[in-house]
């Protein structure tokens, strides 16, 4: 996220007030922070204080950088923060699930929400004051899980940031779809993400269902003089079922966005293909082994036949009668003798799972 903050700023320089919606920790070092702002290409401030981070949850690793150092490094920008409550250190105190005071309306240039809508209850309530305390020609980024994933209380579709910032006239607003695999530590795959797929005259709605996996979602979103702040949008399939007449409203902003030169490049970008990792993992394998003293009757003996069975036909998992202890991603292992009714029940219950 540094880098794409870092793209976003050398597209526009980032100036004037920063908003932060809750304090971020900044897993970089002075070294590291400094090392990637040359590598986009910008040249680092002289003037900046260092600051190490000592309040935000992910500051048990010492030697990360506070948010403020980190603009600091390349932007001359103030910068203050909104949560619900100081347990960061935040300038601003307010719940995102409630109106917004009307002091705080127009208060930012840039905005970066990372990760905060996913765990809110009322995200459209939040968005809203979002846009409401962005002044025009203003910038928002937003990073929120697309997966429930790290304890997410909500997910979010990129099409539903897309709808939100087209019907309001947003001037600008490009989504990204980022896969990583098993972690959000691990490197990510970036997609550009388009609502719309076909040519202008044939504009179809693009299948959500987009393949890859786990992800979270990056938007960049820029404010027009004209935007709204208040509209609500009707999700796209809703408007083509009910002929919705605002349909043209999302069409038209969808090809004006196509046009935006804010288009970042990536070390691999792809659009809308399935992700196919450059060296794909080994298949999980489930390894049943029967416990040592079971006494199991001819029914839980069948059961167990007909399971090992269907595991190589349809799944094609691995079965093993020992067990590699530093190899399987899940075992399944009795070890205590039991009768053979409750054998039989589990068994059956696995055998019901896998034929599903």
């Amino acid at each position: 996220m540094a880098a794409m903050i870092l793209k976003e700023h050398k597209y526009r320089p980032i100036n004037g007030d920063i908003l932060l919606i809750g304090r971020q920790t900044v897993n970089l070092t002075v070294a590291n922070a400094l090392e990637l702002i040359r590598s986009e290409g910008i040249t680092p401030r002289d003037s900046y204080q260092v600051e190490l981070d000592s309040s935000t949850v992910g500051s048990e690793t010492t030697g990360y950088i506070t948010d403020r150092c980190f603009f600091a490094m390349f932007s001359s920008a103030g910068v203050i923060a909104l949560d619900v409550s100081d347990y960061e250190d935040a300038e601003i105190i307010h719940d995102l699930n409630i109106e917004l005071p009307e002091k705080y309306f127009g208060i930012a240039d840039f905005i970066f929400n990372g990760s905060c809508l996913d765990n809110l209850f009322d995200p459209a309530t939040a968005i809203k004051s979002i846009s409401k305390m962005l002044r025009p020609q203003g910038r928002v980024i937003h990073l929120e899980h697309g997966s429930p994933i790290q304890s997410s209380f909500l997910c979010y579709s990129p099409e539903w940031f897309f709808d939100y910032y087209a019907f309001t006239d947003y001037a600008d607003c490009q989504i990204y779809v980022c896969s990583f695999g098993a972690s959000l530590q691990n490197s990510w795959i970036v997609n550009r993400w388009f609502p719309f797929e076909g040519s202008a005259d044939s504009l179809k709605p693009t299948l959500l269902n987009m393949g890859v996996g786990d992800f979270v979602n990056i938007v960049i979103a820029e404010k027009s003089e004209t935007s709204s702040d208040v509209k609500t949008p009707i999700q796209c399939h809703y408007r083509f079922f009910q002929n919705d007449m605002t349909q043209d409203i999302y069409v038209r902003k969808h090809l004006e966005y196509l046009k935006s030169p804010r288009v970042y490049a990536f070390r691999r970008q792809l659009d809308l293909q399935p992700v196919i990792p450059d060296t794909l993992p080994p298949p999980p394998r489930i390894i049943i082994l029967p416990a040592p003293k079971l006494n199991l009757n001819a029914l839980s003996r069948a059961f167990l036949k007909e399971l090992k069975n269907v595991i190589r036909k349809k799944v094609g998992l691995t079965i093993q009668n020992e067990l590699p202890l530093s190899e399987p991603e899940a075992v399944i292992h009795d070890e205590v003798s039991v009768s053979a009714e409750p054998v039989a029940a589990k068994l059956s219950s696995f055998y019901g799972v896998l034929m599903r």
